[in-house]
């Protein structure tokens, strides 16, 4: 499933050379917004979302079809590849826990079971959070997950989340406190931990790149 904006020219004459590819191109509200659409019309039973720019980092799709048949309506947490321009950094998923803190991995890592999403769905008020209020979402509703330790995608540093700082530390803070019940002073901690990552991740990105 493809679904964009409708300012990408030429894309319905290289998605048409494709039987089991569809293309919903429209105006949208937002990324969650296209998001929300392509998960309505989808018909499998795991979910795994990619933006534009982002890579698969396997076309092995056989391994990732066993995880999903092997974990039935669990989430699969895979590692990534972050691409500096110059080289490839390699980042672990963190524990299902963890998302008291972030999301336990980046959301182009992660395929998710499609029975539950298509109830539960990204919620439009976060603009650049809503896939740590999803995810959430689903771990408080009793989804489990796993962490198979395969990279499942490579994508470019320097993108929104990394260009939204003070956003995503408010809108984060609203996840926590909201929908998984975190204390003021864990969300502080919180706070704290995320804006000496960002500044390290930033400086480890300069000096590879």
């Amino acid at each position: 499933m493809i679904v964009q904006d409708g300012g990408t020219p030429n894309i319905a004459s290289i998605t048409n050379s494709y039987a089991f590819v569809k293309l919903e191109s429209s105006p949208d509200d937002g990324i969650y917004d296209a998001m929300n659409r392509a998960i309505l019309r989808s018909s499998g039973d795991a979910l795994w979302f990619l933006n534009g720019g982002d890579l698969a980092a396997t076309y092995d799709l056989s391994k990732i079809l066993a995880l999903i048949q092997e974990n039935p309506g669990a989430m699969i947490f895979g590692d990534y590849e972050l691409n500096t321009g110059r080289a490839l950094v390699l980042r672990k998923a963190r524990p299902q826990t963890y998302i008291r803190h972030g999301l336990p991995t980046s959301h182009q890592a992660i395929i998710y079971p499609a029975e539950i999403a298509r109830t539960t769905l990204y919620d439009l008020r976060y603009k650049i959070t809503g896939d740590y209020a999803f995810t959430a979402s689903l771990i408080v509703s009793g989804t489990q997950s796993v962490r198979p330790g395969i990279v499942l995608a490579i994508f470019a540093a320097g993108g929104t989340s990394q260009q939204h700082s003070r956003l995503i530390a408010r809108e984060a803070s609203i996840v926590q406190r909201d929908i998984l019940q975190v204390g003021p002073i864990e969300r502080s901690v919180s706070a704290t931990r995320h804006f000496a990552s960002r500044s390290l991740r930033s400086l480890q990105t300069r000096i590879r790149s």
